[in-house]
């Protein structure tokens, strides 16, 4: 949650993409599958909406999204 908070108030896309793409790359070289992050973020969203306020879960669900469509191919690229 932290990680979210930082990039919204200082957003920078370009950096945000970094970091994401070195997340990845991070957890593979530890052995997480790369299907792991579709499962996360599915249950992040879910977990998310249930602890946060609706104005909170609304402003940082299009990050949670974004990172649940692009995870294949930032997955694939980090492994690259």
């Amino acid at each position: 949650m932290r990680f979210i908070a930082t990039i919204i108030s200082k957003y920078d896309p370009e950096v945000f993409v970094d970091i994401l793409i070195w997340v990845f790359n991070t957890y593979i070289n530890h052995g997480f599958q790369p299907a792991y992050w579709k499962e996360q973020i599915k249950y992040w969203r879910i977990i998310l909406k249930d602890e946060l306020t609706v104005e909170t879960y609304h402003e940082i669900l299009p990050f949670y999204n974004w990172i649940f469509d692009v995870s294949d191919f930032s997955v694939t690229y980090s492994i690259k």
